[in-house]
């Protein structure tokens, strides 16, 4: 399917080119467990990532999926 290690960029390490388009204000930040994308306005979204036309990604039955995820701040 994908896997995208983001280091400093959303390409798919997996080899099935499924890579990702990042659009506005999204920006590449190392963690503790690895890297990761920021979504930067607190105000509001304002950046995102997808993956276009990828057939891989059209579900007839069961999936898995896995990411991290911080929520920083109080809203």
């Amino acid at each position: 399917m994908a896997h995208y290690s983001m280091e400093g960029n959303g390409l798919d390490d997996s080899g099935r080119e499924n890579h990702l388009t990042i659009v506005g204000d999204v920006t590449f930040l190392s963690s503790p467990f690895g890297d990761a994308l920021t979504f930067n306005n607190i105000n509001g979204p304002t950046g995102f990532a997808y993956v276009a036309n990828a057939t891989d990604f059209s579900f007839a039955n069961e999936m898995s999926v896995a990411f991290w995820f911080y929520r920083q701040g109080d809203g």
